[in-house]
């Protein structure tokens, strides 16, 4: 219950604006996704 009263303002603005960084998330993860993938591929021709 501490954490919701900490973040209450901030979660209740979060309901009254309509904003979203949801497709800059999207294009972290896919970032994040290719890392991963290419680390992995690296990883594997080492061997």
């Amino acid at each position: 219950m501490k954490t919701l009263e900490n973040w209450q303002v901030e979660i209740l603005s979060s309901f009254l604006f309509p904003y979203s960084n949801g497709f800059l998330e999207e294009i972290n993860n896919k970032k994040s996704d290719e890392a991963q993938c290419l680390f992995w591929l690296w990883t594997l021709q080492s061997l």
